[in-house]
């Protein structure tokens, strides 16, 4: 999980602008294929992410990375941003461990 101005670059973002556009990257390290639902934060409020959806729902082959571009919400103060992944939802159980971590990129300030 990762967010960062270039798409194929990626490289710590620490502030961005308001309403400025940004990749967001997940990818897959194991050998099955994984479902994630994403969601996005501004200021700790969510805020619509794929398809104006407020959780997107994405699916990644073992290997590969899945690229979203965004555009980051208009703000008119200071305002920390996040993206933040579920593993396998819906499937929650004890004996997979898996299904209780939960991934989220580096924070980064928006600034309006």
């Amino acid at each position: 999980m990762f967010i960062s101005k270039q798409k194929e670059q990626l490289n710590i973002l620490p502030t961005a602008n308001s309403g400025e556009n940004i990749f967001v990257s997940i990818g897959n390290i194991s050998k099955e294929k994984e479902a994630y639902n994403m969601i996005a934060l501004s200021n700790w409020k969510q805020v619509p992410f794929i398809n104006n959806e407020l959780v997107g729902n994405v699916s990644v082959n073992p290997g590969e990375r899945k690229i979203f571009k965004f555009k980051l919400p208009f703000v008119k103060e200071n305002s920390n941003f996040q993206v933040i992944a579920f593993p396998t939802p819906y499937k929650i159980s004890k004996d997979n461990f898996d299904s209780t971590l939960v991934y989220g990129s580096i924070r980064t300030m928006i600034k309006p």
